[in-house]
């Protein structure tokens, strides 16, 4: 994961509602709401007076209004404001709270979807859901029935060595490139609501993959589950300054990498600014050079004279003026700075980007 921050002008901001948003019904059942961005929300309902898990989705408005009907057939109808989401449910007007976002369970926190397969042959569709505040939610889908329940999970980070990517041949990556990653691993126990059930299992989270086993009615399953995280990822920042040739004339931008390695995209713009609408006389050959504390890590002045050249167009964002410059490169965790300056002394308005690439 990276975190990449940067100066960068004031522009129009939206305020995500992004996140597990917890509700108690009665009977001892919960709700679960996923805001998955501020357009959509799905709908999680864990029913423990009648032992049913029931599930729905729903688009929202622009005042953050919506109506759903579950896969059971009830509708409910509530709003998505404040970070709350209010609903009538039965009759009841029922509040889902956004939870801590630094929370026990932060570090995992998401909604995992996948299978699981037992030890009997038997596959079933797996959706797992961590939020931040270390609660666990699990719905198992068979002959397409929904159950499930609601508990507790742990999370630790992981500091073994064993990479379990590793064993699958169909996902196997360079061994140097995920060596400094952050893995974790934790445990989770969930009641179902009928006949009063408890399942336990354990998982190890390691390139957005979560693996792990659980025991239900008696049989052995082996999960494999896809992360969708609770948050949202910063993936590119900028700023535009004017650059000129006095000693302290040129552009600074300051970014942070964490549990790299990560690859970084870091363009220098100029002559592709008056597409944009600068007015202003623009830098016509910036260069770029990344620097960590005071040592060189990498530089350029046109993009295209890099020996990955090919590797920056595939990033589908390469910069569209050959004489504009960028480096992609993989970086270690640190702090980084890029400063542009005019090749050859020259002046006027650039623009610095820092890009995440997400390959993984």
């Amino acid at each position: 994961m990276a975190i990449i921050m940067a100066l960068t002008a004031s522009a129009f901001a939206q305020e995500s509602q992004r996140g597990f948003y917890e509700a108690d019904i009665q009977g001892g059942g919960k709700i679960l709401f996923f805001a998955e961005n501020n357009n959509g929300m799905a709908v999680y309902v864990f029913d423990r007076a009648v032992g049913q898990v029931s599930i729905g989705s729903a688009t929202l408005t622009a005042n953050g209004s919506f109506t759903l009907t579950t896969n059971r057939g009830e509708t409910m109808t509530g709003t998505l404001a404040n970070r709350e989401v209010t609903v009538n449910f039965r009759g009841r007007n029922v509040t889902g709270t956004l939870g801590n976002i630094f929370g026990s369970g932060s570090q995992v926190a998401g909604r995992f979807k996948g299978s699981a397969k037992g030890g009997n042959g038997e596959n079933m569709d797996v959706t797992l859901l961590i939020t931040p505040n270390g609660r666990a939610f699990l719905i198992g889908k068979r002959n397409n029935d929904f159950f499930g329940g609601f508990g507790d999970a742990e999370v630790e980070q992981d500091d073994s060595d064993e990479d379990t990517d590793k064993k699958d041949e169909d996902e196997r990556h360079d061994a140097d490139k995920h060596r400094n990653q952050r893995k974790f691993k934790g445990k989770f126990t969930v009641r179902f609501g009928f006949g009063d059930v408890t399942v336990s299992g354990s998982f190890k989270l390691n390139h957005g993959k979560l693996k792990g086993s659980f025991k239900f009615e008696g049989i052995d399953f082996d999960f494999r589950l896809d992360r969708e995280s609770a948050d949202n990822r910063l993936t590119n920042i900028s700023t535009r300054a004017f650059v000129n040739n006095t000693p302290n004339g040129q552009i600074i931008a300051g970014f942070i990498v964490t549990g790299g390695p990560k690859l970084a995209l870091i363009r220098a713009l100029g002559p592709s600014l008056t597409k944009q609408g600068v007015t202003d006389p623009v830098l016509a050959n910036p260069t770029v050079t990344i620097f960590r504390g005071d040592q060189q890590v990498a530089q350029n002045d046109n993009w295209q004279t890099n020996s990955n050249a090919n590797d920056i167009v595939a990033t589908t964002i390469p910069p569209e003026n050959s004489n504009e410059a960028a480096v992609l490169v993989q970086l270690e965790a640190g702090a980084y700075t890029a400063v542009v300056k005019g090749a050859d002394n020259g002046t006027g308005v650039a623009l610095v980007e820092v890009y995440a690439i997400n390959l993984d």
